[in-house]
């Protein structure tokens, strides 16, 4: 996954007047990043850095080094790293009926970073030759949704994204196809009863 934040500006003040150059280091795991990492921009009042491979998985504490020849200053800094949502980690049907069936499913082990706005759910009509359908929008704190309107013996697959402020991550699909029937079957009336 390729990480939202590129760039991150930090202001420092020199007290008195400046005499030589100011320098910036990112440091991250006592190691000082290489310009191959990460590039370094020196301004009037603060100092830019930009990630050239942004990833969610460099978040973390970062020290923040500021120098030049009269002295230097650190900072400890958390650097968030954004990204789309992973998948849901989990996902059932389950209460499958002619005309309806309830997904179900449980939130993704890593939001991208940011709090997640909502799920969508959607669906495959097998019987029809096209993609993925919308069949709802559910809030971030909603789990499982009730899907109304199929029909009776058409074939369904399921799945469900979660979104962040970055957008829709990749999908959890249900793997089995749903038949959309009574689980009961066909009831018959025995005659021979009393």
């Amino acid at each position: 996954m390729a990480g939202n934040l590129k760039f991150k500006k930090f202001k420092f003040l020199v007290a008195g007047t400046r005499q030589t150059p100011v320098e910036g280091k990112l440091i991250h795991n006592g190691k000082v990043l290489q310009l191959k990492e990460v590039e370094v921009v020196v301004l009037e009042d603060r100092v830019d850095f930009k990630y050239k491979k942004p990833a969610r998985e460099l978040s973390g504490k970062y020290t923040i080094k500021i120098s030049n020849a009269q002295g230097e200053d650190t900072r400890e800094v958390f650097i968030n790293f954004q990204d789309v949502p992973q998948p849901p980690a989990s996902m059932e049907v389950s209460e499958i009926f002619q005309s309806s069936c309830v997904i179900s499913w449980t939130p993704p082990k890593d939001d991208g970073g940011a709090p997640l706005v909502h799920y969508l759910i959607e669906r495959q009509d097998l019987s029809v030759k096209g993609g993925w359908h919308s069949v709802a929008e559910v809030g971030a704190n909603t789990s499982s949704y009730k899907v109304e309107d199929l029909v009776h013996r058409k074939e369904y697959k399921f799945r469900v994204r979660a979104v962040n402020k970055l957008g829709p991550g990749e999908p959890v699909t249900y793997p089995k196809t749903v038949l959309a029937k009574d689980p009961w079957g066909n009831l018959k009336l025995n005659k021979n009863l009393p």
